[in-house]
């Protein structure tokens, strides 16, 4: 049995244009919604610029019948504005930006160690949740590496950790040989540990913001190439955290467009 759900940009929905989608979603015989946010704000007043008539719209296709949700179109960060976001890059967002391998600096996306980001990532999932969502996917840019051809993330804070778990010091440079230029061996199981906490730590507290509001609502993420195997994640593990006591929800990679 197959549940057939709908994306719809969330700037696109306005009161003159629900009733054409409402039409077309039951023309094609959709039993949910999932309205597209592409960014979140620097602090909980900037959320409404963003989420803005969220509320009234779910109400609207909920009492129409639909089940909806809310596609969140940015986590961790894409490392650059997606098709049809006003988002720049948001680089003077106070927070601890991905850092390669080659020591780059990744605009517009934000390292997951840095508890502060977290906070604020789960304080706009929180506030999504409130507005009424019944379901939150996140996108496919919660991962670590896929922003350019050098893997991430090699922060200060990533570097010290595994340091931390190599018991020894070394630079972003000989990590790079260390741990990707032969076989398997501690530095590329310190890399692949350091990357999986910090997704970890996001997708606790995401969930723990969002229990705060409801607990029922289910949150699940789409699921990027790295973070099968660069990564060092299980995304299987992933998605129950970020489930809590819901069903876990994953969108495999292999976007249609």
């Amino acid at each position: 049995m197959y549940t057939v759900t709908v994306p719809i940009i969330a700037d696109s929905v306005t009161s003159r244009t629900r009733d054409v989608y409402l039409r077309q979603m039951k023309e094609a015989k959709a039993d949910r919604v999932l309205l597209i946010l592409f960014e979140y704000g620097a602090d909980k007043q900037e959320d409404a610029r963003f989420i803005g008539s969220l509320a009234e719209h779910i109400a609207f296709f909920r009492e129409a019948g639909l089940a909806v949700g809310v596609w969140l179109g940015k986590t961790i960060g894409h490392g650059g504005p997606l098709a049809f976001s006003a988002d720049s890059g948001k680089a003077s967002l106070p927070y601890a930006h991905l850092v390669n391998l080659k020591g780059e600096v990744i605009p517009g996306a934000f390292c997951p160690l840095d508890a502060d980001f977290r906070r604020r990532v789960g304080e706009f999932a929180a506030a999504v949740a409130e507005a009424g969502a019944e379901t939150i996917l996140l996108d496919d840019d919660f991962r670590m590496s896929q922003h350019g051809p050098s893997f991430c993330c090699a922060c200060d804070q990533h570097m010290a950790r595994m340091q931390e778990l190599c018991g020894e010091s070394f630079s972003r440079e000989a990590l790079a040989s260390l741990a990707f230029s032969s076989r398997p061996n501690a530095y590329r199981e310190a890399w692949r540990r350091a990357q999986n906490e910090g997704l970890l730590l996001l997708a606790r507290d995401i969930r723990r913001a969002v229990d705060e509001v409801s607990p029922n609502v289910r949150i699940g993420f789409c699921t990027a190439h790295a973070i099968w195997g660069i990564d060092g994640a299980d995304p299987c593990e992933i998605a129950a955290v970020l489930a809590g006591e819901n069903k876990p929800l994953l969108r495999l990679h292999g976007a249609p467009y």
